[in-house]
């Protein structure tokens, strides 16, 4: 009996064994099944580019553009258009060439390949005595690249000129930084501390982001500081040409830019996919909001500005924080209009033509002409 009921219950797990082994064969031949999700996924959106018919671009050269500015010849009273081009490689060779308003070559020589600042903080500037100075994070430099002052800093640095074609001609510095304060600083062009001024450093217990000039309607040169005090927002300190505190403007972004649009005399910030324009008083002229960009903004520190017809436009280039390739390049009318968007490699320069009533742009992609045909 015993025996019957082994044999019986050994037939039966000998059945069943065989009937899943059966049912792995048949599902490891089916096709696999598809889990289906309610929820639609949706693709990341292309990047938007706002083209307008009344504006023309043409490459000028495929030469990786670093650095440029537009000066006028003292004795041609023609403009000329200073370009550094920058060759990939270990040594990153760089080469400044003079170009007329119809882009043709006036000179090209070698520019010192020692290590600059950021192309959004560099400009060529004419002295009293017509020599040709290069102001970088650096420091201050001659025609070929090549050090006359160098700014000692500890981590953020600023060296900007102020009071062009005049006898006070000199840099606005962030400097102190024997001591790590980062202080606002005047010096001379060959870097000679003239003086001090603002209530930064640590005895304000106020840090200084950045330093630049902003030009008033009455084509003063005021010094502007960006500073932030704690962790309070950033805050824009103005000061006449005597260096005393004219206003402060709280409450604006980190990347604050003195512009002459829609007239002299204004600010332009970002915050919130939103550009904010001030005038010299704090009042908010324009709230742009800016979409469809394949990233999103996190730096705006190059503008140039370009009269047509006694009407100014606005070019502003922004980037994201994760790429060193990704930028993109605005263009506004005088009433705040966004009449241009549309994304480059790598924007680090603009400048602008206005003979041929152009911006210039300058970067990964070649330096490339925005051409504004404009009544």
């Amino acid at each position: 009996m015993m025996k019957s009921l082994f044999i019986l219950k050994f037939k039966t797990a000998l059945k069943m064994n065989l009937f899943l082994s059966l049912i792995v064969a048949v599902c490891s031949c089916a096709k696999p099944v598809e889990i289906k999700n309610d929820a639609p996924i949706e693709p990341k959106p292309p990047s938007y580019q706002l083209i307008n018919p009344q504006i023309e671009e043409k490459k000028i050269t495929d030469e990786r553009a670093g650095y440029l500015s537009t000066l006028q010849n003292k004795v041609t009273h023609e403009d000329e258009i200073y370009v550094v081009y920058i060759k990939r490689g270990e040594q990153m060779e760089r080469t400044l060439a003079v170009l007329d308003t119809n882009y043709h070559e006036i000179l090209r020589q070698p520019f010192s390949n020692r290590v600059t600042g950021s192309g959004s903080r560099s400009q060529f500037v004419q002295g009293l005595d017509n020599q040709i100075l290069y102001f970088d994070d650096v420091g201050i430099s001659d025609l070929t690249g090549n050090l006359i002052w160098v700014n000692r800093a500890f981590g953020s640095s600023k060296v900007t000129p102020i009071f062009e074609n005049r006898d006070n001609f000199g840099a606005l510095v962030i400097g102190g930084k024997e001591t790590g304060e980062g202080k606002a600083e005047y010096r001379s062009p060959k870097g000679e501390l003239l003086r001090e001024f603002g209530e930064v450093g640590i005895n304000y217990r106020t840090g200084l982001h950045d330093i630049s000039v902003l030009t008033t309607e009455n084509n003063e040169n005021y010094p502007m500081l960006l500073t932030q005090k704690g962790l309070d927002k950033p805050m824009v300190e103005i000061y006449d040409e005597q260096f005393n505190l004219v206003r402060k403007i709280p409450d604006v972004g980190f990347d604050t830019l003195s512009i002459n649009w829609p007239s002299n005399g204004h600010i332009l910030y970002y915050e919130a996919s939103t550009f904010y324009v001030l005038d010299i008083q704090g009042q908010e002229k324009f709230s742009i909001p800016i979409n469809n960009l394949s990233f999103s903004i996190a730096h705006m520190d190059l503008s140039e500005v370009l009269v047509i017809n006694n009407k100014r436009y606005l070019a502003v280039a922004v980037s994201p924080n994760s790429s060193i390739d990704a930028s993109a390049l605005l263009i506004f009318d005088p009433k705040g209009k966004l009449i241009w968007q549309k994304e480059y490699r790598g924007i680090v320069a603009i400048t602008k033509n206005s003979k041929k009533h152009s911006f210039l742009i300058g970067g990964l992609d070649g330096l490339i002409e925005i051409k504004l045909n404009m009544s």
